[in-house]
């Protein structure tokens, strides 16, 4: 059978500060993965974190896209609830919203219609989507006409999303540094593949994957911890990054575009997602913070690698279900090509014994018992068979006798 692992993130790592502590005690105490509750804290510190708080690497956005995956029964939704219960009252302008539409993406955001401009006036900048199964945002996103993923996609990035239409009811503007979202989705393993159907477009290149499991959990529970005391600071800022990673990221980005480094198709995104997370981490530790601390991206990086990990093994296990779907196919017309060359052995047999009874019947009409003594051995086992390709030939006719059914020459 093919199942699919995930990577966790060690112990040690929440070790490293009170915050990242809590969180683990928490993701124990109600039973799931503490990395898919850190990930969730993190969106959540996104989503309650203003547009103009940006980081000053080419104004880099706060978005963050967070897939976690498990098997049904282990604690994905048990990980968003608890990062709720860990930062409740961050006053997100949309909290907690169901996946909606493309469309209903953007209207989160915009207010009716302006009876004097006629336009939809931006009334929220943040929201915190949750989608309880993945399945769900991609039914909607293959419905014809759909732009749910379309729209996520742009906003992960801040770019402009919105329709034009005549109808100012129906038309949708919003620019892309206006928003800030946070999206949790949880994936069963093989709903998170569809994920990778998208890889052409960046779907699965914006998420950060974690694991809703928790292999290194304490056997005995912990007592509940009480609510964090975060609120976001949203003064306007850039956070500064220091000069060795800005230098790390203005290299690689060189590199890349002088050819001299080929990103897999997969990665491309993830040091943005890196800086992202890193920056979020930071504001999580201190909301007011300036700068991106080394620690928090060193943290990042561990989340970044995981994530990459996380998605290897995801595509490695829809590689080996490819794999065995095509053994299983191929088992399967190889017991279908059995069963018909047993069939036509079986029916060649037939036909010999079917000869060998016309050739007796020349001499007289015989009964069944009559025929199966004269056929002996195993020619005896496809009488019946070659009886009935004699009668259908019209070469074998059977008649009513005083003692039974007999058998006949055909004329």
């Amino acid at each position: 059978m093919t199942t699919c692992e995930l990577a966790v993130l060690p112990p040690s790592f929440y070790d490293t500060t009170p915050q990242l502590a809590t969180i683990r005690r928490k993701a124990n105490h109600v039973m799931t993965g503490p990395d898919a509750v850190l990930m969730a804290c993190l969106a959540r510190v996104a989503a309650a974190t203003t547009p103009n708080v940006v980081v000053d690497y080419q104004c880099c956005p706060l978005n963050l896209f967070v897939a976690n995956v498990g098997l049904p029964g282990t604690g994905k939704s048990k990980a968003a609830t608890a990062a709720r219960h860990l930062l409740p009252n961050l006053n997100i302008d949309a909290d907690w919203v169901p996946v909606p539409s493309g469309e209903g993406l953007c209207d989160l955001f915009l207010g009716k219609v302006d009876k004097e401009t006629h336009e939809r006036p931006q009334l929220k900048q943040t929201a915190f989507v949750y989608v309880d199964e993945g399945q769900q945002l991609h039914k909607t996103g293959q419905r014809e006409g759909s732009t749910i993923l379309d729209v996520a996609r742009s906003m992960w990035a801040a770019q402009p999303v919105g329709t034009m239409n005549a109808d100012p009811d129906r038309r949708r503007q919003l620019r892309g540094d206006s928003v800030r979202i946070g999206l949790v989705v949880n994936y069963q393993p093989d709903v998170a593949l569809s994920l990778f159907a998208g890889a052409n477009v960046g779907d699965p290149q914006r998420f950060v994957f974690v694991s809703c499991l928790a292999p290194n959990a304490d056997r005995v529970r912990p007592p509940d911890v009480p609510v964090l005391a975060w609120q976001p600071n949203n003064r306007d800022r850039a956070l500064r990054v220091p000069r060795e990673i800005a230098d790390f990221l203005a290299d690689n980005e060189w590199r890349v575009a002088t050819g001299q480094r080929i990103v897999d198709p997969l990665e491309v995104h993830d040091l943005q997602n890196q800086l992202r997370v890193a920056a979020l981490l930071t504001l999580f530790h201190d909301p007011n913070a300036d700068a991106v601390r080394d620690d928090m991206w060193n943290a990042a990086t561990a989340i970044l690698e995981l994530s990459r990990e996380n998605r290897r093994r995801l595509a490695e296990y829809e590689r080996a279900k490819a794999s065995l779907a095509i053994g299983e196919r191929r088992n399967q017309d190889i017991e279908n090509e059995r069963v018909k060359r047993v069939a036509r052995d079986k029916f060649t047999a037939a036909e010999r014994v079917c000869n060998r009874i016309v050739a007796r019947l020349a001499t007289g009409s015989m009964t069944q018992t009559e025929l199966s003594q004269f056929l002996g051995g195993r020619d005896r086992w496809t009488l019946v068979e070659a009886l009935q390709i004699g009668v259908e030939r019209g070469q074998i006719v059977v008649v009513d006798a005083g003692n039974g059914r007999e058998y006949r020459l055909g004329q």
